[in-house]
């Protein structure tokens, strides 16, 4: 069984950052009566232990954008920045989209250990 099918899903992804045509990381959001449930599908990785879908993460705030010109999400009081730009969903057209969703299929499985925080790309 697929980890959070219903949340890994087309209508979820707000975009993706790295390049469109290599592996791109594709980021999920979904509001929740209690926030924004978040998560990611990381292709690529210098550690394989990394690949795969990020533990699926809810927060009262959230925010994703461009820092400096590298992604960079806002929640619980802290930035979380990674190293390439964040291209959102609605600049995309559906040949795009559909590149992006082939992450879906290609990761059905949690990457262990969780892909979401390592500390080195953590502000407060």
């Amino acid at each position: 069984m697929a980890y959070y099918p219903d949340f890994y899903h087309p209508s979820n992804i707000i975009g993706y950052s790295g390049n469109l045509h290599n592996k791109p990381t594709v980021y999920f959001m979904r509001r929740t009566a209690y926030g924004y449930r978040i998560g990611r599908i990381i292709q690529r990785s210098s550690n394989s232990k990394r690949i795969g879908r990020a533990e699926v993460r809810e927060y009262p705030r959230y925010r994703i954008g461009n820092r400096g010109g590298r992604v960079a999400e806002w929640y619980d009081k802290k930035i979380r920045k990674g190293r390439r730009a964040f291209v959102p969903a609605q600049r995309l057209n559906m040949s795009a989209i559909s590149i992006l969703t082939r992450a879906i299929e290609r990761y059905p499985n949690r990457a262990i250990p969780s892909s979401f925080d390592p500390p080195k790309y953590w502000e407060t």
